[in-house]
């Protein structure tokens, strides 16, 4: 009572009072600041407690499908296509809506679900010819009737699927020309009707043409290739053209430019005209022979690829000579990068790194980067421009490829706007 009467006393006074309530207030505060920190180091080690148990989930998830598929590979032996694609709709419905998980992961992991469940299905005579034809139709009735979009093929997707199509062979505008899409869009509101027949007409007019516009591509290449440049003049070359070139001069206009623009960025990195007109001829020369040997299922592959991607854009149709190139390489020793590469514009970009792969994982400033080439520590640079998905791959994983079973590789990266080149040391990772 003494002591409650001395307190009482004591705020009878303003100036007292004031005091000790603007001290309440201060201790209030730093109280209140206190445990609003401590609710943020909460949340923060509760968001990755959260990361941390979702990407061990996944990995591990990812790790025993790998061994599933393995184990289906080695009694695999030829499947056929549209049995493989319906298996593949099948599994990437069953992990969209069962696994509640992203659809892009759901594709991927789908698809080597596809592989593990296509072993079950039955064999089919290997000596059977490929029938692009047969596989266009009944691949396509597939996708509509399983695919979790349920759109439907009519005429509007038709023309979408053409733009897809054109997009994906020819992606930075360089080799068709106005006279070549005028042919093309013809048959924009026919293909929903040619594929239910079967007929795969189209496609072919279409690689035909592209063998033409590309050796047409390579002679102007070679032409300015070796010719003499000036760079003091002021021009400009973008980086994507937004339309194809009106006319073959037009055309020819862009690959100066482009050839240009390549020899300008390897004489500012320092490297030597013999070796940048070498790579850059090397380069098209192989582009062409890809078109020029590019086999009727290929051809087949692509053109349902172009389909799937209008469907949704993570879909993609499994080919016997994809899936005859998986089950080499499934039940032997392969190898990683621990990176995602997405192609944009004839090139590699990585999207992401592996963060699984611990203090071995360079930083993420690599990111949005291209790659242009990969070599081994003491060999030639393998370029890479334009080179396709499947190439990509086997150079990769395959150990009896130009990498053989080297752990450590360099890659040639350039950035996409600034034109930066640089060589990174890589570790390419064994698995089983």
């Amino acid at each position: 009572m003494i002591a409650v009467g001395i307190v009482w006393q004591t705020l009878k006074k303003p100036a007292h009072r004031r005091l000790v309530v603007d001290r309440w207030l201060e201790v209030g505060e730093v109280s209140q600041s206190w445990n609003n920190q401590r609710r943020k180091i909460w949340r923060c080690n509760r968001l990755w407690t959260l990361r941390d148990r979702r990407r061990d989930a996944e990995c591990s998830m990812q790790e025993s499908l790998r061994r599933s598929v393995r184990a289906g590979c080695r009694q695999l032996r030829t499947v056929e296509p549209f049995t493989c694609l319906r298996i593949q709709l099948v599994m990437m419905n069953f992990l969209a809506t069962r696994l509640r998980i992203s659809r892009r992961i759901g594709m991927s992991w789908g698809t080597c679900a596809a592989l593990l469940l296509a072993s079950a299905c039955g064999k089919v005579n290997a000596a059977e010819p490929f029938d692009p034809g047969t596989t266009l139709r009944v691949a396509a009735a597939e996708l509509e009737r399983s695919h979790l979009s349920k759109k439907v093929l009519d005429d509007d997707l038709s023309r979408q699927w053409l733009q897809a199509f054109i997009t994906r062979l020819d992606p930075n505008r360089i080799y068709f020309v106005d006279r070549d899409l005028r042919e093309f869009q013809r048959y924009q509101d026919r293909l929903d009707d040619l594929t239910r027949q079967g007929d795969f007409e189209f496609p072919l007019l279409v690689r035909k043409r592209l063998r033409k516009r590309i050796e047409e591509a390579v002679s102007y290449a070679a032409k300015y290739i070796s010719a003499e440049h000036d760079f003091a003049i002021d021009e400009e070359c973008p980086i994507r053209f937004e339309a194809h070139a009106s006319n073959k001069e037009a055309l020819e206009e862009r690959w100066r430019l482009g050839t240009k623009l390549e020899i300008l960025i390897e004489k500012v990195h320092g490297r030597e005209r013999e070796k940048v007109q070498a790579q850059l001829s090397g380069r098209y020369q192989r582009i062409a022979t890809q078109i020029r040997e590019m086999p009727d299922e290929r051809l087949c592959e692509l053109y349902l690829n172009s389909l799937a991607s209008v469907f949704d854009p993570h879909s993609g149709y499994v080919s016997p000579r994809t899936l005859r190139a998986y089950t080499q390489i499934a039940p032997v020793k392969t190898f990683r990068l621990g990176i995602n590469f997405q192609q944009r514009c004839g090139r590699f970009t990585i999207v992401s790194i592996d963060s699984s792969l611990g203090p071995a994982s360079p930083q993420s400033d690599l990111i949005g980067w291209e790659l242009i080439g990969i070599r081994r520590v003491q060999g030639e640079t393998i370029d890479m421009v334009e080179m396709t998905f499947d190439d990509l791959y086997h150079l990769i994983h395959w150990p009896m490829g130009p990498l053989e079973t080297d752990t450590e590789v360099i890659l040639e990266l350039i950035h996409p706007l600034t034109f930066e080149r640089t060589s990174q040391s890589w570790v390419r990772f064994s698995q089983w």
